[in-house]
Formats: structure tokens, C-alpha cells, sequence
């Protein structure tokens, strides 16, 4: 090739950056650095190309032209979520030639609708994108490699799907499985991280004895859009390893009035105990979870010493039955520090006068280590209970309450703003905030006044259609404006 003939952008700009180290060619001490240099330069000149974009008259092109281009290949697609979580930057390598990239990003936890995740079809000069990412989630990618007039590169042909998940990997247990014996044939092994296992979408599963979990963190899953089913007649027992249940059904009819869903084994010999307790520190998690007809506590301690860090209970529906208590810790040496209730219903489908929950403790958290305990209750619909909640010994040390978006329905005292306080009452060393709640009784509004003093009630019949049944959709366009209640009973308007 001679003076005059064409030479592409990216040979000018390298011959450019060879002139820069000409006066170094008589040395060769230099002339070795320069080589060295020079192809460092050329390999971040390469790399730069995804950075730039498209509009560059060198960048994605490589002397690349006349063809049709290829989208990458799917195993090539990677996926970065960022520290917190909250998003996933997707990266992918450079096709040269090219003229950026269509891209979509999709929830395909039903694949049959997906949801867009961002923006549609977005045209990206780059070779990243980033979204917003959820927990225990499946997506899907899209990417089309997009072509180049300038030089005249046609576009990919296809698009390239990738799908990546957040959810936990786990064993898969096949429908029709009795889960006791396929823990007694298949013991639980602690391995120092998190376990998953995963009942089969639709699947119908039961528990013919007790289930003891051990001293593992588990989860034990179904499936977000067609739950399976599993019929209790005994409980999960555990040892402080933490546990989540999530995405499943619970017909809990035949559960022992004495027993309980979830709950402690005695205390492993051995184990490291703070003030004689043994410390959860890994959450216990109810997410997502319909438990029908249930005669025992969700959860109950035992009446042994554990300190439990965290118990959630988040977008769940419990139906208590025999006037059994709904969470419970009938230990006084043991504690909870942090108990969420989220987007979350709770009813009783008889007139007994038992409490809702019961949590017996003469400690402090101070005594775990911890400087505060809480007790948050967030867009929830409570039905037909007694004492909301009935735990004195928690007005040692600091106690912070939060009721917000919450609808108490035909509670059988008046005054729930005060029965859901820990003591049921307001100390000096307690934090309370009371915020857009509606308490209805009896077809009127309740005595609140001297607890809930947010100015921020809807004093309004909520007009729930068949409360006694379990069906509290919401009839009151003000209350749906509000966002009052579990929100699974406000999008049916």
C-alpha cells in the first residue's frame, strides 16, 4: 500500500501516537520501551471503544465494513449487581463495526407477561446498561446488535436472549413428596451459608411429622405465580440457623392447638450463648405465604432462651383459627429485636379473646448487644383479635414503634392504638409513630385519640365486603386513595 492509498481512522490515529515516540528510535533501550507502549496503547484504544459510542468516526469499526454483524453471544452477556442490590449493570462485549444496540430488559417470572423492566427497545452507545433489580427474580435480556450506514454494516439478523435470576440456587423437591421423610432420607447438612430448596410450581406436598431444620439458614420456596401447596400436620422446629419461607401455601388444619408452625429444638450443647441465650442472627422470614386455617402460633419460641435478631412477615395472608396466638415468646430470658410486619393480613375467624401476639421477655436488648429494639406494622389489614399486643416487659430500654397504612377492623377491645403498643402504653423510653391508620369497630369509629395523635386518620368505613370470611376488598374509594390496608385488597378497585 503506498503514500496515497486509503488509510482507515483507527491506522491514522495509531500512526499519530507512533510520531509521538519517533525520536526515540535511535536508542534501543527506548525502542524496546516503545514497542511496549505502544501496544498498551493500542490495547486501551481497543477497550475504549465501548466508552465512546457509536458517533465516533474510528470507534466500533476496526476496518470492519460491508457486513452483516452478529449480537453477542449469550454466554458473553454478564451481569454485575451493584453492593446493595438495588441494580445490575449488564455489560457485554464490542461488536466492531457496529452502530450501538437495541436493548430490553424483562421480569419473566411468568413468562407468558412479561414486564419491562426501564425502558423498552433503548438504543445504547455503549456496551453496558444498567436497572433496577429485585430480589428472588427472573429476567430476561434482549439485545440486537444494530447496524452502520457509514459503513454500510447491516444489523444483526437476530437478537440475543440471556436470562439471569436472583434467586437463590436450591435442590428441587418433586411434587407429591411427603418433606418429612425427604428430610429423614436426606438429612439437612449446615454448610456455613445459605440452603435452598425448591417445591415444584403447582406441586402438592405434606408433612406427615416434625421437620427439624437443625442449625442450617435455609429457604424453602415455591413458586411466585402458581404456589404449591403443602398440607401441615406437624411443624419445623430449628436451632437458631435462621429460615425463610416464601412463595408457598400452608394448609394448616390439622397442626396441633399445642404446637406451633415454626419454632425452636433445644439449645445444641456447646453452643455460644450471650446472657444464656443463643443468638439468631440470621433472619426469620415469612414472605409471600397464605397460611389457611391455622390453630397454633407462626411462630413460637418454645419457651426456650433463643435472642432473635429479625423476624419478618411480609405480603402474607394468616387465617388464625382455635384462638391461637399469633406470634409468641413465652420465654423471659429470650427476646426479639426487630419484628416487620409488611403488606400483610392477619384475621380471626372466630369471637374468642385471645391475644394476637404475646412476647414474654424481662430483658433488655442491651442484654444481646443491641441498643434498640422495633416494632413496625406497615400497610396491614389486622381482623377480629383482642390485645393486638400484649408485652409489657418491653418498656425496658429504648422500643421504637411504627403503624403506618394500617387497617384494624372490628377489633374486640376498643383502643387498638393502644394495644399495639409493647405495654400498651406510651413510656418515656419508647419512640411512637402512628401515621395514615383507620380503626373501625362495630360500624363506628374507634376511641383512639389519647395514642394515635398523628392527625392523620381516615375516620371512614372501610367497607370491606366479607371481613368474616376473609374477604376484605376494600368498597371505600377514599380508603383505596389512601393506600389504608393490605394492598392485595385495594387493587381489585
Amino acid at each position: 500500500m503506498n503514500d496515497n492509498s486509503f488509510r482507515s481512522p483507527f491506522f491514522e490515529k495509531r500512526k499519530s501516537l507512533k510520531l509521538i515516540f519517533s525520536h526515540w528510535s535511535g536508542s534501543s533501550r527506548f525502542a524496546t520501551m516503545k514497542m511496549g507502549i505502544l501496544y498498551l496503547v493500542a490495547v486501551l484504544l481497543s477497550l475504549n471503544s465501548c466508552v465512546k459510542g457509536y458517533d465516533d468516526d474510528w470507534t466500533f469499526t476496526s476496518g470492519v465494513t460491508g457486513v452483516t454483524l452478529e449480537s453477542p453471544a449469550a454466554e458473553t452477556i454478564q451481569f454485575n449487581p451493584s453492593a446493595d442490590g438495588e441494580t445490575v449493570d449488564i455489560e457485554w462485549p464490542v461488536v466492531y463495526g457496529a452502530g450501538g444496540y437495541q436493548f430490553s430488559l424483562y421480569i419473566v417470572d411468568d413468562a407468558e407477561n412479561p414486564v419491562v423492566v426501564g425502558v423498552e427497545g433503548e438504543i445504547i452507545d455503549g456496551c453496558t446498561a444498567t436497572r433496577d433489580l429485585s430480589e428472588d427474580t427472573k429476567y430476561l435480556v434482549v439485545l440486537k446488535t444494530l447496524g452502520n450506514e457509514k459503513y454500510d454494516n447491516a444489523e444483526a439478523t437476530s437478537s440475543t436472549e440471556a436470562n439471569f435470576s436472583t434467586l437463590l440456587e436450591a435442590t428441587v423437591i418433586p411434587g407429591g413428596t411427603d418433606l418429612t421423610e425427604y428430610f429423614s432420607e436426606n438429612p439437612i447438612v449446615d454448610a456455613g451459608e445459605e440452603l435452598g430448596y425448591e417445591l415444584e410450581a403447582g406441586g402438592m406436598y405434606t408433612v406427615s411429622g416434625e421437620i427439624d431444620l437443625g442449625t442450617a439458614f435455609l429457604t424453602l420456596r415455591g413458586d411466585k405465580i402458581d404456589r404449591p401447596t403443602v398440607t401441615m400436620n406437624a411443624g419445623f422446629k430449628a436451632e437458631g440457623g435462621g429460615t425463610k419461607f416464601k412463595f408457598i401455601n400452608f394448609e394448616c388444619a390439622n397442626l396441633p392447638t399445642d404446637g406451633m408452625f415454626y419454632g425452636f429444638n433445644d439449645i445444641p450443647d456447646g453452643a455460644e450463648l450471650v446472657n444464656n441465650a443463643l443468638m439468631v442472627t440470621n433472619p426469620i422470614v415469612f414472605q409471600s405465604c397464605r397460611f389457611n386455617e391455622l390453630p397454633a402460633p407462626l411462630f413460637w419460641d418454645n419457651g426456650l432462651t433463643y435472642a432473635v435478631q429479625t423476624l419478618l412477615i411480609k405480603d402474607c395472608v394468616v387465617e388464625m383459627t382455635d384462638n391461637g396466638r399469633f406470634l409468641r415468646s413465652s420465654s423471659t430470658s429470650g427476646y426479639l429485636k426487630d419484628l416487620k410486619i409488611e403488606n400483610s393480613t392477619v384475621y380471626k375467624n372466630n369471637t374468642g379473646t385471645d391475644l394476637c401476639m404475646q412476647f414474654s421477655t424481662s430483658q433488655k436488648a442491651e442484654s444481646f448487644g443491641w441498643a434498640t429494639a422495633s416494632f413496625s406494622y406497615s400497610n396491614c389489614t389486622f381482623y377480629g383479635f383482642d390485645k393486638l399486643h400484649n408485652s409489657n416487659r418491653y418498656t425496658y430500654g429504648w422500643v421504637f414503634t411504627t403503624v403506618e397504612n394500617c387497617l384494624f377492623l372490628d377489633q374486640l377491645r376498643d383502643q387498638t392504638a393502644r394495644y399495639i403498643l409493647p405495654g400498651n402504653r406510651v413510656y418515656s423510653s419508647s419512640s411512637i409513630t402512628f401515621d395514615n391508620n383507620t380503626y373501625w369497630r362495630e360500624g363506628a369509629v374507634e376511641n383512639y385519640g389519647s395514642y394515635d395523635k398523628s392527625g392523620t386518620t381516615l375516620d371512614e368505613d372501610p367497607m370491606c365486603a366479607d371481613p368474616a370470611n376473609g374477604d376484605f376488598t376494600v368498597g371505600n374509594s377514599n380508603t383505596i386513595a389512601a393506600g389504608i390496608g393490605d394492598p392485595r385488597w385495594l387493587s381489585a378497585q
